[in-house]
């Protein structure tokens, strides 16, 4: 038999110590987020090229790949001024940029988003001369907050897109201003702003926020877009192609901006122009709320021979209650002729704020108004304005027109009996529509209020 020896005191710390300390550190990560490499890179300050490893902390260029992914921070509250000119074509997973500093995207590069967030306080500029230089979002959804700016220089060449086509950027408080391509799936809650030439196309659009086109600016629509926004011709054009474009929200056309709509479908609340305002319409547009215009040039009014105006408000609202109906500006010459059987004179149905359709959709009631003085032209009757239709369709029985003392003249209707009265009725409260600078533009508005049938 074989003497046992004790273990020395060396060997029992080991058996003792080391199980307890693996205990411990398996409990501490099992509440511990895994990392799987991601790196915090933040912008050293300055200008200089994110090819640069020196220029980052720590040091290297941030470019997932490697096991690793990358979290950039331009400039995390460096108080050094931050230009950063992306001169390579790298993929992230985050990016943040501060207030007053920028990121931008040089011709021909793209940067790519994959963890669904950018957080821009500051400018992201997409600079195309002569190659496509892009804001790729991929694998997943990309929220856009901060309320910065993205800036696209003057080239169709700028493009946002998705990488799958399935990734949506969600614009929460930025504006996207300048010219390029809008292709990924885009929801809007902050501004879209056309001030060159701006595509929204190939997947659709909601836009909850304000689509604008400014002066030397085009919004060209070749995608349906839905939504809650405002969409507003200030100075530039919006056009739209043969799709549908939809919004709870009002449209505006002011400051010599254009509303062209070619082949589609455009609905909205209400539709308001100044005086400097044009509208070139060869579809349908719909309105759930009121039209009003102050134009003096009827050239700014064109009407194609398949365009009509469909006119939903007031649904619902019972007989006197003004406030809830819609209405709808005249602007024609009253050229007379026979008022009380609607049938005018042929030279008002042309180049006259002349509609070539107008319906009055399924139980909508609405009232003709003449708020503004259209260039003076009270006519032979001087009744103010009147409105001059080729063809006036009611959807259904339900649906009332309401002549306000105003004349209407109309080729043909299927009108039924007690479909179109005329009620005194006050003005509606759509000035402020238009904002207090443009109202200081606008001509005289009158009100006239003729003879009751």
């Amino acid at each position: 038999m074989f003497p046992r020896t004790r273990p020395s005191f060396r060997t029992f710390l080991v058996h003792a110590i080391v199980p307890a300390a693996l205990l411990l550190a398996a409990a501490l990560g099992a509440n511990q987020p895994a990392l799987a490499g991601q790196i915090i890179s933040i912008w050293n300050g300055g200008a200089g090229t994110w090819g640069t490893p020196a220029n980052w902390t720590p040091v290297g260029v941030p470019n997932n790949g490697g096991g690793n992914t990358y979290d950039v921070r331009i400039d995390n509250g460096n108080a050094a001024a931050s230009n950063v000119t992306l001169n390579i074509s790298p993929t992230i997973d985050l990016l943040t940029v501060d207030a007053a500093e920028r990121l931008a995207v040089a011709n021909g590069s793209s940067l790519t988003i994959v963890g669904g967030g950018i957080a821009n306080a500051g400018t992201i500029s997409l600079n195309a001369l002569g190659s496509y230089t892009n804001l790729r979002i991929s694998g997943s959804d990309a929220t856009l907050s901060g309320g910065g700016t993205i800036s696209l220089s003057n080239s169709a060449l700028n493009t946002i897109l998705g990488t799958a086509g399935t990734e949506r950027l969600i614009n929460a408080d930025n504006t996207i201003r300048g010219a390029g391509t809008i292709s990924a799936l885009l929801t809007n809650r902050g501004t879209v702003d056309a001030t060159g030439i701006l595509y929204l196309n190939t997947y659709a659009k909601i836009n909850d926020g304000t689509f604008r086109a400014s002066p030397g600016g085009t919004l060209m629509v070749d995608i349906g877009a839905s939504g809650t926004g405002r969409w507003e011709a200030a100075g530039g054009k919006i056009q739209v192609g043969a799709v549908a474009v939809s919004t709870s929200g009002p449209i505006s056309v002011t400051a010599g901006g254009e509303l062209e709509l070619n082949g589609s479908t455009m609905s909205g609340s209400n539709l308001t122009m100044d005086s400097t305002g044009i509208i070139d319409v060869n579809s349908t547009l719909a309105l759930s709320g009121n039209l009003s215009f102050a134009m003096t040039d009827e050239a700014k009014w064109d009407w194609g021979t398949t365009a009509g105006l469909t006119m939903n408000g007031g649904v619902g609202a019972g007989a006197g209650h003004w406030a809830d109906w819609a209405s709808l500006e005249v602007g024609g010459t009253d050229l007379g002729t026979d008022p009380a059987n609607h049938a005018g004179a042929a030279a008002g149905f042309s180049s006259n704020f002349d509609l070539t359709k107008l319906t009055i959709g399924p139980g909508a009631q609405v009232y003709l108004a003449d708020l503004f003085d259209n260039g003076n032209r009270g006519g032979a009757y001087g009744q103010g304005e009147a409105l001059y239709v080729d063809t006036l369709t009611f959807s259904d029985a339900a649906g009332t027109l309401n002549l306000n003392g105003l004349n209407l003249y109309y080729s043909s209707t299927n009108a039924a009996p007690g479909q179109i009265i005329n009620e005194a009725a006050p003005e509606p409260a759509t000035l402020a529509l238009l904002g207090a600078g443009a109202i200081a533009a606008l001509v005289a508005r009158r009100r006239v209020v003729g003879k009751r049938k």
